[in-house]
């Protein structure tokens, strides 16, 4: 329980962008131990997007659950919380007390550039594990395309663009009509 206890910890005190930027980060450190699959990790995904808490959570939780049951499941989260708890205090205290300072208003605008390309990461990441059935870079990526999944992909995009419905919503209605669509 040690080293998962430490991968998360790790995974916790990068979290620069948040949960998403790290998804690629988290699915080494549970891949590494065996906890799940890709597969599988693309459903945490899904399925933490309908209940409530970070993705980062969910999936900590759930990989401690897995591994070592209740127990685990408290120290795995407690884990990927604790580096973020101690870093938000930190920098609130030196905010407090350089509030104009130029370099560190440059700090925090790279660490949001870095979060956003991480983010973009974890899309390709998830996309890869939902809409292509192989790597997405490669010379022949327009023949991995599963048709359906992107089908839903640009449904639920334009879905949430032209309504704004909220994500638990919209991850149910694609949800159904994947089922739907199975059934044919």
């Amino acid at each position: 329980m040690f080293e998962l206890f430490i991968a998360f910890l790790k995974i916790g005190s990068i979290s620069v962008g948040g949960g998403y930027a790290m998804l690629p980060i988290i699915y080494q450190a549970v891949a590494e131990y065996g906890i799940m699959t890709k597969e599988v990790f693309s459903n945490l995904v899904a399925i933490s997007q309908i209940t409530p808490g970070p993705v980062s959570i969910n999936t900590a939780t759930y990989a401690g659950f897995a591994a070592y049951g209740w127990p685990g499941a408290i120290l795995i989260s407690l884990a990927v919380c604790l580096p973020c708890a101690l870093f938000t205090y930190i920098a609130v205290t030196v905010l407090k007390k350089n509030e104009s300072a130029i370099a560190m208003n440059m700090i925090l605008h790279k660490m949001k550039i870095a979060g956003i390309a991480l983010i973009g990461v974890s899309g390709f990441f998830l996309a890869e594990g939902s809409m292509f059935t192989g790597p997405i870079l490669s010379a022949s990526f327009l023949s991995r395309l599963d048709p359906i999944q992107i089908t839903l992909f640009v449904l639920t995009f334009c879905l949430y663009y032209k309504t704004r419905m909220g994500p638990i919503l919209l991850t149910l209605l694609a949800g159904v009509a994947s089922a739907l669509i199975g059934l044919v």
